[in-house]
Order: structure tokens, then sequence, then C-alpha cells
């Protein structure tokens, strides 16, 4: 419901484009659905916004998309039967990660909510010159999971940072400040 949406993207593969805030002006396309080509790309970190107002959390996609209420699907939820039916309980949102308090301090923690036993997650923290340090790579069980952040916050010089949650192969990246 945005009237003026905005694209803004970063860590973008291969080719590591990015724009500054609020972004580029999407395209208006049919039945009110915007639009945005990001050529010869394989996965990019992206926030819509209302020309920099009103915005979503940080997002990542590896394909075409379409973004509705919260929800990525691979094809136009137009289409679908009904949008509120679009669900996919195996995917990874912003729902299943969480990072605070962000600034980051000495008690920051990653909690991660996870579906099913044996799952692999990864936590990393990347620099905005793309160097990165891994502090959890284990297996976990379902659950809610709570990964403090004590010891890399205290190693981290001030600025921003990445932080990459990938569980079962799948990532989600949100932008944490360390003051």
């Amino acid at each position: 419901n945005f009237s003026n949406p905005e694209i803004y993207f970063w860590s973008v593969t291969p080719s590591n484009l990015t724009t500054s805030w609020p972004g580029e002006t999407m395209q208006l396309e049919a039945n009110g659905w915007y639009s945005y080509t990001l050529s010869n790309t394989d996965c990019a970190n992206i926030i819509f916004s209302n020309n920099g107002n009103s915005q979503t959390a940080d997002l990542s996609r590896c394909s075409d998309g379409w973004y509705y209420n919260g929800t990525w699907t691979n094809q136009n939820p137009d289409t679908l039967s009904s949008r509120n039916s679009i669900t996919n309980n195996t995917s990874f949102t912003s729902d299943n990660m969480l990072i605070y308090p962000n600034a980051l301090n000495e008690k920051s923690v990653v909690q991660v909510t996870n579906s099913a036993n044996n799952s692999l997650v990864k936590i990393e923290f990347i620099n905005i010159y793309g160097a990165s340090q891994t502090i959890v790579n284990s297996k976990i069980d379902s659950g809610i999971h709570k990964f403090k952040l004590d010891e890399i916050q205290s190693r981290l010089a001030s600025g921003i940072y990445f932080c990459r949650v990938t569980l079962n192969g799948k990532s989600m990246i949100k932008k944490v400040i360390k003051k």
C-alpha cells in the first residue's frame, strides 16, 4: 500500500551493486504491482520503502519473486486462489530470526526459531567491506535458540554490520549497528 515505492539494495552477488537510501524508484505494473529488475544478479539484500518512510524489514532474495504482506512468493499472488493462502512452512523469514537489542551491546542476542530437529545453523557477522566472522556453525533441534553476542560485539569496531543467519541452507540477513 505504498504510494511511492522504492527499492534499496546492497550486497548484490555477484556484481556487488548497491544504491543510496531510499533506493531506486520502482516501475508501476498491472493490477497495482510494482517491479524492479536487477540484471546479472544471483542474490540481493533488499528493503522496500515508501520513499524512505515506512519500510519493510531487511529482506534477501535469490530468485525472481513477489513480496506481499510480509511473504515472498515465486509467482504472482493474484494468480493464486487467495492471498490469504500464501504460506510456506519451510521458509526462513524475519519471524524466525531476531537480533536484540540493536545497537549491539554485551547483552545482545540472536534468536533463531527452528521447526525441525538436527538443523544446521550458521551465524556470521559481515562488515561493510565484506569481511565475515562466523560465530556459530552447529546443529540445533527444534525450538527457540538464543545465541549471546557478548564476545563478538566486544571485538567489533563501531559501525554497520550485517548478521547473516543460515538455517538448513536458507539465509536471512539483518543490519546491525555497533556504537
